[in-house]
């Protein structure tokens, strides 16, 4: 090729449409704000970011973008949040990050303290 770097085309793509008030999607919001205050009451005042979020149900879209920020720490994981069109399919793999973190926080919890 004649470029010595890759170019690509970007497109914006629409999220896929849903219905106001999808069940689904309010159950996920459900699920991700319990899972949020379950990391917290681990974690304790490390999670306050994660908490403030989660005070705003009112766009589950910028809610899920925003829960992502905080829980996704590698750029292929993020990247594929931002392209991924359907919202329920966001909340769910944030929903699995978190849940990643609560496992990861009540192992670290039960273990006993290293000097």
């Amino acid at each position: 090729s004649s470029h010595p770097f890759r170019t690509a085309r970007v497109q914006l793509l629409p999220d896929l449409p849903r219905s106001p008030g999808s069940p689904a999607v309010q159950r996920s919001m459900e699920l991700l704000v319990q899972s949020v205050f379950t990391l917290a009451q681990l974690v304790g005042s490390s999670a306050t970011d994660l908490t403030e979020a989660v005070a705003d149900l009112e766009f589950p879209e910028a809610l899920v973008y925003r829960l992502g920020a905080s829980v996704l720490d590698q750029p292929d994981e993020r990247q594929a949040l931002l392209e991924e069109r359907c919202l329920l399919a966001r909340s769910q793999a944030i929903l699995m990050a978190i849940s990643d973190l609560i496992a990861l926080s009540s192992i670290h919890i039960g273990s006993p303290t290293t000097a």
